[in-house]
């Protein structure tokens, strides 16, 4: 019984990996990592004709052109001049420590308006702005990366199925 619980995991592992053998790919000089966007994922780029980040959800590669379809139209891989890449972890981290402070000082508040007694002063305030700011700071900071393609990155279509 084990046996076959062992064979229809590995091949529900293998069915996303089949699926994902076309991608866009952007890589590092100097670097063997690449990152990878695979289609039906969102993207936020920027390009020649609008300078301004727009997202897109790939939906089809045209590898002789090279052309990338999505659904508001289309857009040439040459065309295209920066891609932004976020990264979620950093997200929640920052969410985590600005609810850090804003509960550590509105409990603070709270306490204080009930019991006259309770502790309030420049360390709790310090803890909790220094938690807000912490979260902020590391969201402006590291939330974001701007991969301009060109000197450094280069960008290109892959199609790695078996044909």
């Amino acid at each position: 019984m084990a046996k076959w619980i062992f064979v229809i995991f590995l091949f529900v592992a293998k069915v996303p990996t089949c699926l994902a053998q076309e991608f866009l790919q952007i890589e590092v000089q100097n670097d063997p990592e690449t990152v990878k966007y695979s289609l039906g994922q969102k993207i936020v780029i920027k390009t020649k004709q609008n300078d301004e980040w727009q997202s897109i959800v790939m939906r089809k590669f045209i590898y002789e052109t090279g052309t990338i379809l999505y659904d508001q139209g289309m857009v040439q891989v040459d065309d295209i001049i920066a891609v932004r890449d976020t990264r979620p972890g950093v997200a929640a981290l920052s969410i985590a420590l600005t609810t850090f402070g804003g509960a550590w000082l509105g409990f603070g508040l709270v306490s204080q308006g009930l019991d006259n007694k309770a502790e309030f002063g420049t360390r709790e305030i310090v803890i909790g702005v220094a938690a807000l700011a912490t979260g902020w700071g590391v969201k402006k900071a590291f939330y974001k990366r701007d991969y301009n393609i060109g000197k450094r990155y280069k960008l290109r279509l892959m199609d790695l199925r078996m044909k």
